[in-house]
Formats: structure tokens, C-alpha cells, sequence
């Protein structure tokens, strides 16, 4: 009799159920570089396991599995996986991904089902902010995103943005300095979402559609990757230069010219690029900050700063600090260059090149002095008022700001731009506040001045 094979079916079957893919979902486009790869539940059959670990991997369209073009290996990230930067291309590119589980006990599932996916286009960490109402003393402010949606960024995401994680101290020539890295700007009405309508502030750390690179990246018509500003308030260091180090006296009583030329003259010995801060690179930071802190009243939400006393601190001594940059606003009023309004009020400001040469607006700041209300968007050859923060509007009610901060309006002769406010401003000081009332000779115990760098 012949013998036919034969086999023993086990007493139960007990396997990890092949996971779901739940996020991309199949076909979704529009997907950024950093993607987070989503999984159902781990289900076992048959019998009790847990969950020990995942494998997440990606192939291109055109790829197979046998070379992924990522593969995490095992992993400790069970339901959901952030895929590292450096891996998926932008420019519409289509990818695949799949997921398996791990039991304790069982070992491995199957792979899932894989799932199509579409890369955006740019890969752009953009970021913004829409003054949703004005009034109230300073406003309010709502952070949002590409789309003009609501989001709510936490201290983590900001320290991770390209930008604000590359903001960091340095020391060139001894001087204690903060590097900024190069963003792009948009500046405008939201077209939709849940901010449809509201004026809006945008920075990209990518070159986008709409936005525009942020003119303190600009040096002599060339593009640059970052500037550097002075980390503390400018003090002289004794030679006719100003410097940038901590528990110094800020330097005052000089004038616009004199002070221009201190920071510029730190220019020697190989040297070169150190200037008097100016109003792109003062902007640049507003913004930054702007954007960060929710809105603009700083006072309130980081620190009061030296508004409320009879002389200046030394430098790096008062709770004014944003990203390490100490005595933004309060202890002495900071020279800007690059800013200034003729006889008629008439606003000149710096080219968006970098030539550090002056362009007439033809816009005349008409605004009485008072708590800012709106600030300037014109737009004209060779330059963008809406990437400034020059008061347009302003009201002699505190409670009726939409900035927090005061501006002192130009009087009838040539005047030049400082910033900050001083020790006993009080309210009126803030990284928003500007005085533009006094010419270029003026001399004062409470104006000073921060070096800068490209």
C-alpha cells in the first residue's frame, strides 16, 4: 500500500497580524520631508503577545523593496515613525512605504500592504503669524501655518525650524556675536483657512513661491547664508571701537556718525564686515521674534527688561533676551542704520541689495506719535516697507495699541531711526518701539547702539 505524506496541523495558530498603513494615506500628496509614518494596532492571533518593536521602510516608485531608499531598521517606535531629513526627494516624487510588527514572543508579522504617497513640491519649513484683531493694547495674534490655518508650535518645534535651531552664539574677533541664518519672507493678506482675510507675516527657511529672501541677506547684490548681530548693547573698548561683550557699560553719549564709524573701524587686522545694526537686519530679528513669541508684546510674555529705572545696566544684565540676544528693548535707545525721514517726513531707507546706498520712498510717514496701530506695506522700486515695522498708524491711547510698543513721530527736519526704547520707558518700550524725532548729532545718555556683522 502506498504510503502518502501527511502532516500534524498545530494544536492553535498564533501569529502577529500583518499592520495597516493609516498614515500617508494611499495616494495623499503634498507630503513634506520629514513625513510621520502611521500604523494600526498590533493584533496577535490566536494567542497573547506584545508589541516590541516596528520596522518602517520606503521605496521609491521606480525602486524595489531589495534597495529602499530608507529603512529604519528595528525600532522602539511602535505605532508611528518620523522619517529622518535626507531621504525622500521634493519635486512631486512618488514613494511607497510599508510597515511590520514584532511580537515579544512571536517574533515578526508579514509586511503590510504598501501605500503610494507624493512629495511636495519644495520642502519648506514655513511658519507664520496673522494679527486676527487689532486694539486691546497689543493686538491679537495667532500663529499659523502655509495654508493660513491655525497651528500651535511649541518651544520644541521652533528649536528644531532650520532658522530659529541655527540661531546660535559666536565669537568673531573676541566679540560675543548671534548668528542669524538666511530666511525668506511673505508679507500679506491670507488667502484662506482659518485666517482667510487677516494681514500676515510668513518665513520660509526655503525659497518658495510668494516669498522673497529677507533683504539683511543681501551684501553688495550677493546673497549670503547669514548676518550677525551683536549680542550685547555696542561698549568702547578704549581705541575709538565699540565692541560686544557682557558686563560692559553700554556706550552713549556719541552721535549717529561718530558711533557708525566706531563699529565699522573694528574693520582692521583682516577684519571686515562690521557695521552699525541696520534696519534689515533689525527687522529680520523682529520678526523672528515675532513670530516665536505669538505676538508682539515682549514685555509681557519674556521680560520686562531695565524700562523702569533711573540709568542703564551693563550689558546682558536685564531679562530682555530673545535667542540670546540681551537688551533688545529698554536700557538704552539703539541706533539704526539705514532708516532715515527728510524735512517733509518723506521714509529712505536702505536698498534691498546690500549696497547699503539710501532709496526715497516717496511715502511720508504721517503718523502722530502714539501706540502703533498698523505698520507701512508699500512697495516700490528697490524697496519693501512690509518687510519693516514702521509704524503707519499709531493712537494716543495705550489700550488701543495693536503692538505693545510707542513710536515718536519725525519732526520737521532730517531725522535718523532708534529702536528699543530706554530705562525709564515703561510700557512705551518694546522691540517695536521707534524714535524718529531726532537728527544725527544727537547726543544722549540713554542713546547707544549694537555692532553687526554679514
Amino acid at each position: 500500500m502506498e504510503k502518502r505524506p501527511f502532516f500534524t496541523c498545530a494544536a492553535a495558530f498564533t501569529y502577529i497580524l500583518t499592520p495597516s498603513n493609516v498614515s500617508p494615506g494611499a495616494g495623499d500628496t503634498n507630503i513634506a520631508e520629514q513625513p510621520t509614518l502611521s500604523g494600526g494596532a498590533f493584533a496577535v492571533h490566536g494567542t497573547v503577545d506584545t508589541h516590541a518593536a516596528s520596522q518602517w521602510r520606503i521605496r521609491s516608485s521606480a525602486g524595489d523593496w531589495a534597495t529602499p531608499v530608507y529603512d529604519s531598521g528595528e525600532s522602539a517606535d511602535l505605532l508611528s515613525h518620523v522619517v529622518p531629513a535626507g531621504n525622500l526627494l521634493e519635486g512631486e516624487n512618488s514613494y511607497y512605504f510599508q510597515i511590520r510588527y514584532k511580537g515579544t514572543t512571536l517574533g515578526w508579522s508579514d509586511w503590510s500592504q504598501e501605500t503610494s504617497f507624493v512629495t511636495k513640491d519644495v520642502f519648506a519649513n514655513i511658519v507664520g503669524i496673522a494679527m486676527v484683531a487689532s486694539g486691546g493694547g497689543a493686538g491679537t495674534w495667532q500663529n499659523i501655518d502655509a495654508d493660513g490655518n491655525n497651528i500651535t508650535p511649541t518651544e520644541s518645534f521652533f528649536n528644531n525650524h532650520p532658522v530659529y535651531g541655527g540661531i546660535e552664539d559666536v565669537a568673531i574677533d573676541s566679540q560675543a556675536m548671534v548668528k542669524i541664518p538666511k530666511f525668506y519672507i511673505k508679507v500679506g493678506t491670507v488667502a484662506s483657512g482659518d485666517q482667510a482675510g487677516k494681514k500676515a507675516w510668513w518665513i520660509s527657511d526655503q525659497p518658495v513661491s510668494g516669498f522673497a529672501l529677507q533683504p539683511a541677506f543681501m551684501d553688495t547684490g550677493t546673497q549670503i547664508d547669514q548676518f550677525y548681530i551683536g549680542k550685547y548693547e555696542a561698549y568702547n573698548t578704549g581705541g575709538l571701537v565699540v565692541g560686544s561683550v557682557a558686563d560692559s557699560a553700554p556706550y552713549v553719549n556719541v552721535d549717529f556718525p561718530t558711533m557708525s564709524k566706531m563699529c565699522t573701524d573694528r574693520n582692521k587686522d583682516g577684519v571686515d564686515g562690521f557695521h552699525m545694526l541696520n534696519i534689515h537686519e533689525l527687522s529680520a530679528v523682529q520678526v523672528l521674534c515675532l513670530i516665536e513669541n505669538g505676538g508682539p508684546d515682549v514685555q509681557s510674555s519674556i521680560g520686562q527688561g531695565n524700562v523702569s529705572s533711573s540709568s542703564a545696566v551693563i550689558t546682558g544684565a536685564s531679562n530682555a533676551v530673545w535667542r540670546g540676544i540681551c537688551e533688545l528693548w529698554g536700557n538704552t535707545r539703539c541706533m539704526i542704520d539705514g532708516a532715515q525721514f527728510d524735512a517733509a517726513n518723506q521714509i529712505k531707507v536702505f536698498d534691498q541689495n546690500g549696497n547699503n546706498t539710501y532709496v526715497a520712498t516717496g511715502v511720508t510717514l504721517g503718523a502722530a506719535s502714539g501706540w502703533i496701530t498698523g505698520v507701512y506695506a508699500d512697495i516700490g522700486t528697490g524697496y519693501d516697507l512690509g518687510t519693516m515695522f514702521l509704524g503707519k498708524t499709531t493712537d494716543g491711547t495705550e489700550g488701543n495699541g495693536s503692538f505693545g510698543d510707542y513710536q515718536i513721530a519725525p519732526g520737521a527736519t532730517v531725522n535718523v531711526c532708534y529702536q528699543g526704547g530706554a530705562w525709564s520707558y515703561g510700557s512705551q518700550a518694546g522691540l517695536f518701539y521707534l524714535n524718529l524725532d531726532n537728527s544725527a548729532s544727537h547726543i544722549g545718555p540713554d542713546f547707544g547702539s549694537r555692532l553687526a556683522k554679514v
